[in-house]
């Protein structure tokens, strides 16, 4: 098996427009890592996986499509780490557009050349699609809210698991070990900032990098 620098887990569920929008970012990727992208099925009954199948032959980068029905995003990510080839593991979502040509390469380099301590994970920096209406709410989440709180962060810092967010988050596979995502949580709820407080008291430290930016595409 060949070695992979990088693997690309994203959960689904009924976002096939968003997701296929999402992978098509990877095309132009400008990196000299070698990666694979794992989209996990949750179960989708939108036509995801036929419209899915229908494109992947477009897609000029490793790519695999996996369902783990009705289990919720933490069984998904799951399944997606047993699956992973890559020493890196970066969690995106299905309604994540990728900032820049070199994201993956932010995230890559900063493990192997930043902060090559087995503990250290990268968060980058995600916020709202600018093709999107931004209510008062969305604002709110995002400037001091539960969601996407980078309030006071620049780029380099260390933040704590409250921070874990698993729209844009890179960890090495040697740390993680054989720890997972509670699959008792069925749904998208605080499932990763739970994974983040365990992770944490076994050493994990999480750097912020800015420069790793991501646009989520969703309207809340």
């Amino acid at each position: 098996m060949s070695r992979t620098d990088i693997s690309v887990v994203i959960p689904t569920f009924n976002r096939k427009d968003d997701l296929l929008q999402c992978l098509n970012h990877f095309q132009d990727q400008v990196t000299s890592a070698k990666y694979e992208v794992l989209v996990i099925d949750d179960g989708s009954h939108d036509g995801t996986e036929p419209f899915i199948r229908e494109h992947r032959e477009t897609f000029r980068f490793p790519f695999s499509y996996h369902r783990n029905p009705g289990k919720g995003p933490a069984a998904a990510r799951n399944f997606g780490i047993e699956m992973a080839r890559g020493d890196i593991i970066l969690f995106i979502g299905d309604d994540i557009f990728l900032g820049s040509d070199r994201f993956l390469d932010t995230h890559v380099l900063g493990h192997q050349r930043e902060y090559p301590e087995p503990g250290h994970a990268v968060l980058g920096y995600t916020t709202w699609s600018p093709e999107l209406p931004i209510s008062p709410y969305m604002r709110w989440l995002e400037g001091g809210g539960p969601q996407f709180n980078f309030l006071g962060l620049k780029s380099g810092d260390l933040t704590d698991f409250w921070r874990f967010y698993t729209c844009n988050i890179s960890l090495k596979r040697s740390f993680i070990g054989d720890d997972r995502f509670d699959e008792r949580f069925p749904y998208a709820a605080f499932e990763d900032v739970e994974l983040g407080y365990r992770l944490q008291l076994r050493g994990m430290k999480l750097v912020f990098l800015k420069e790793a930016l991501a646009y989520h595409h969703h309207i809340t």
